[in-house]
């Protein structure tokens, strides 16, 4: 079974990527291949998108009670040329799915 969240990007920015962080300081806790913004069987860790959207994340089901975390960076360039770039958080916690972020880029 899967589980599925939905992030929103709050955005001028004309164009941006999204992507599973699966290594180094910033990766969550959890497995990065139970994890996808595909439906289905294939693992997808990149998406992209432009301007305000809502982006669908897939999570395989978890027999764990215990809480994990998935991280995803989502970058783009401005409309002033500069690089921005947020870290956006999807959790799960029992059967409670959630992706969020104080932040818009």
């Amino acid at each position: 079974m899967v589980k599925t969240a939905y992030f929103g990007i709050d955005s001028n920015i004309p164009y941006w990527t999204a992507t599973l962080v699966t290594s180094g300081t910033d990766m969550g806790t959890a497995n990065t291949d139970d994890f996808s913004f595909a439906s289905g069987d294939d693992v997808v860790h990149t998406t992209h998108g432009s301007n305000t959207e809502n982006i669908p994340v897939y999570v395989k089901r978890k027999e764990s009670a215990s809480p994990r975390s998935f991280r995803v960076k989502v970058e783009g360039v401005g409309l002033d040329g500069q690089t921005r770039s947020i870290l956006l958080t999807v959790s799960q916690s029992g059967y409670d799915l959630r992706a969020t972020t104080g932040l818009s880029i």
